[in-house]
């Protein structure tokens, strides 16, 4: 992997993964860096998580989910809250969306049942309160609330298939990226997909 500078677009450091090959997803909180990896869609011996510490000169590496252990394959997408306490992961089975605590490293819960369709992509809303898992086939977006797991919105796409880690919350409204005929992409706004803030007393 390499850290750029968005200005000059230089490569300031490379980071080595020895062990863990075909980085395919990044998520940064804090001083960790997550990275999902898998050279196999349908490999679960290679489909884990690893996260690592930043600070300098060099990140060093803090621990890793097995996809093997806990019978995941491949990582498709991952989004962390923003305290940092916990990665939601979106790998191909067992079908739903997992928590896992950053710390511990193990699993805390999950949204969504069993054989709904393979998860592709997940949002986090601004506030932690609702995560949003898309999937490939079946009802494409689902909008969960983040404390109950409780469903609060779905919706089919009603032009083309929901694009792996298309998915992004902006305040109440959530963007999904469809891919339609002729592989033509479409960014789709769903409003009012999360209940607005409350003002100010």
């Amino acid at each position: 992997m390499a850290e750029i500078d968005p200005c000059t677009f230089s490569i300031k450091r490379r980071i080595d993964l020895p062990g863990h090959p075909c980085p395919i997803s990044l998520a940064l909180t804090g001083e960790r860096l997550w990275v999902g990896y898998g050279c196999s869609a349908r490999s679960r011996a290679a489909s884990s998580l690893s996260t690592w510490r930043r600070p300098p000169p060099a990140p060093t590496p803090r621990g890793t989910i097995d996809g093997g252990t806990h019978d995941h394959s491949e990582v498709r997408d991952l989004v962390l809250t923003s305290d940092g306490t916990r990665v939601i992961s979106a790998f191909d089975t067992p079908y739903r969306f997992d928590t896992w605590d950053t710390t511990t490293l193990s699993r805390t819960g999950h949204y969504g049942r069993h054989h709904e369709a393979f998860p592709t992509g997940l949002a986090i809303s601004p506030d932690d309160t609702h995560v949003a898992g898309g999937r490939d086939g079946n009802t494409d977006v689902t909008v969960y609330d983040a404390a109950t797991g409780a469903p609060v919105f779905s919706e089919d796409a009603p032009a083309g298939r929901f694009v792996t880690g298309g998915l992004a919350f902006s305040g109440t409204s959530l963007y999904a990226l469809l891919r339609g005929a002729g592989d033509r992409l479409r960014l789709r706004r769903i409003e009012d997909v999360t209940p607005a803030p409350a003002p100010p007393a």
